[in-house]
């Protein structure tokens, strides 16, 4: 039976089956060619010359993911590669992969990876893709008709019904192209052999599915793709996805080569280095006890995509976990974080346009820069600042239970109606159309509601283009502002879908899909005041306050085990196990659906917890508190 729970759970996200019509997508590829002694390697059985020259794939479920690097003899590519593959609509094969409840006439559609031109040049050992942002195929299905869907007074369970449908049979799939390899193996004819990671992306949701492809090459033509889908963040659709298909390769210059070539050496030279847990084991001996415990301190592990610590600018972390294996490029592995887009998004826009313009830009009103279309005046002294801390005095009193506490109904079903849309223009209808007046005022009570977070990206759009022009653009401010200086390059971010093909309103209140890279990179510089280099690109007094870093707290209380919330930041007081220390502190929180959570701890570490397991334990602040005390001296 479809249960109540799996329904509610997948529609917030269950665009992302998707799947059942879906586009490629990418990770980049951290990992590397195997380094271990060929002499030991038992020469490669799977995805054999043979296999990948043939038109189809035949294995009943997939191959183990380490089939997907190097094996056996290997040694660097025999060939250059640079240049175009086409790629045809590819009929995968799908298999439930996990204990998921699903329509029974829904349950086993066909997938497809759609029509694809990929653009590669060989630079060294990486096999880099040319477009590194998401992919949305032009041959793919457009997004379904809402114009004679009134899902406003559709009920709970239509919605549900009506988004799952959507997500099969329609909608918008996105791909991301990551970074791969490429070497050659002596028992492959002559040929090179390649891989690279991808990532599907369902919209509206972000929910992202990561997979690896390979093939072989030579100067002038490839083998057949093949493919595979075995990781996902989405606990009420667990799908293994796989096939093969015949594809061309067109050989040519690329343009701009010596600089994309240049441009991707930075990005390698610039990312974090990721080392296991073993390796902080080493540097660390006193810790091996806590270490080889995490695993068990962090509930189910088939849910952890991936966990770990940042410490001294160093990721220590768990091998990006997958079926059939762990996922070979864990370092780009891109997470459909969620509601962490509400911090690493809203967020740094807010903190960035206070430091370009005065952090005035919090007590602006989002009346004077966004259309309000609500059947009440509750929305005519909310502020910026109202709006980023979940306190606009706005939502859904007949289902919000008691008058004080942060509560979360306000989710649902609201969330479900807006995602629903595809514009920018419609979201905001809906958003406003749906809640009420609360009997307090902004600013004086906490409520949980992404709607307002999304309303809120399109005040700050409309407010920078006010200051800046009508081609500037909030995402690409940060991009530019703020990402790429501290050396996040490529950092996708899921937009609304418009009929004249502009770009769209950036969705950042759960649109995100991140690495870890990125993830540590933006917790430094929260760290760090806002600063980098000595260059200070968010506002140090707003960020302070966001992280309870001042005399003065202003965050709201949530009535969940003394946590509040604060301009995006959830707020978490000391760990019981080290209030009778005589020490107090702050744990500042980035957290989103299913399980993601980053923690900024105030001996300078980050913890990560990156899955779709509902587990949000303390055993990271365990293991960070013993690299260095959570408590100074």
């Amino acid at each position: 039976m479809w249960s109540k729970r799996n329904s509610r759970v997948g529609i917030l996200a269950a665009t992302t089956l998707v799947v059942l019509s879906v586009g490629l997508a990418a990770c980049s590829g951290g990992g590397g060619i195997n380094t271990a002694d060929p002499s030991t390697v038992t020469p490669r059985d799977t995805l054999t010359v043979t296999d990948l020259f043939a038109d189809h794939s035949v294995e009943p479920a997939p191959v183990g993911n380490a089939n997907f690097m190097a094996i056996g003899k290997y040694g660097p590519a025999l060939h250059h590669f640079e240049g175009t593959l086409s790629l045809p609509k590819i009929a995968l094969k799908v298999a439930l992969a996990g204990s998921m409840e699903v329509p029974p006439d829904i349950e086993r559609r066909e997938a497809f990876f759609p029509s694809l031109e990929i653009q590669f040049f060989l630079d060294g050992d990486n096999l880099v893709p040319t477009q590194r942002g998401i992919i949305f195929p032009t041959t793919g299905v457009p997004w379904p008709d809402t114009a004679s869907v009134d899902t406003l007074n559709m009920s709970e369970a239509e919605l549900e019904r009506y988004l799952y449908t959507q997500s099969v049979h329609g909608g918008r799939s996105g791909v991301i192209i990551g970074p791969g390899k490429a070497w050659s193996e002596q028992t492959d004819e002559g040929y090179s052999r390649a891989s690279f990671p991808f990532t599907l992306v369902a919209w509206p949701n972000s929910n992202s599915r990561n997979g690896i492809a390979t093939f072989l090459y030579d100067n002038n033509s490839v083998s057949s793709l093949r493919m595979q889908i075995v990781q996902e963040a989405t606990p009420w659709s667990m799908l293994d996805m796989w096939g093969q298909s015949p594809m061309t390769y067109r050989p040519h210059n690329i343009k701009d080569r010596a600089i994309l070539g240049a441009r991707f050496a930075i990005e390698l030279a610039r990312k974090l280095p990721m080392k296991t847990w073993a390796e902080l084991n080493d540097s660390r001996p006193g810790l091996a006890s806590q270490v080889t415990n995490i695993q068990h301190q962090q509930g189910r592990t088939e849910g952890i995509s991936v966990a770990g610590l940042v410490v001294d600018d160093v990721i220590y972390a768990h091998p990006c976990r997958a079926r059939y294996g762990n996922f070979p490029y864990c370092q780009q592995m891109r997470h459909s974080v969620y509601s962490i887009t509400k911090t690493m998004g809203a967020g740094v826009a807010m903190l960035r346009l206070a430091q370009k313009f005065g952090s005035d830009v919090f007590d602006l009103h989002v009346s004077d820069f966004v259309d309000v279309q609500a059947h009440h005046n509750g929305w005519e002294n909310v502020t910026f600042g109202h709006a980023l801390s979940m306190a606009t005095g706005v939502g859904y009193r007949a289902r919000s239970g008691s008058d004080g506490g942060f509560n979360t109904a306000d989710e649902d079903p609201g969330l479900l109606r807006m995602i629903a849309t595809p514009s920018q223009r419609e979201k905001l209808s809906v958003a406003f159309a749906l809640g009420d007046n609360y009997p307090w005022g902004p600013g004086e009570v906490a409520r949980y509601d992404s709607m307002h977070t999304y309303i809120l990206s399109a005040a700050m759009d409309a407010y920078l283009k006010e200051r800046e022009g009508p081609e500037s653009d909030l995402w690409d401010m940060v991009q530019e502002e703020v990402l790429d200086p501290i050396g996040i390059f490529h950092l996708p971010m899921m937009r609304t879908v418009e009929s004249d093909g502009s770009p769209g309103l950036p969705l950042i209140y759960s649109g995100l899909l991140a690495t870890v890279d990125d993830i540590a990179k933006v917790a430094k510089l929260f760290n760090e005041g806002g600063t980098y280099n000595g260059q200070q690109l968010l506002h140090s007094g707003k960020l302070s306050e966001a992280l309870y870093r001042t005399d003065i707290k202003y965050g709201l209380a949530t009535g969940e085990w003394g946590i509040d919330y604060h301009l995006s930041f959830w707020l978490r007081p000391t760990p019981w196990w080290l209030r009778n220390s005589n020490c107090t502190f702050w744990v500042p929180m980035m957290s989103g659906y299913g399980g993601n959570v980053v923690m900024i701890l105030p001996n300078g570490t980050t913890a990560f917890h990156l899955a779709d397991n509902w587990n949000w334990d303390e055993g990271l602040i365990r293991a960070a508190h013993d690299v260095s005390p959570l408590c100074p001296n």
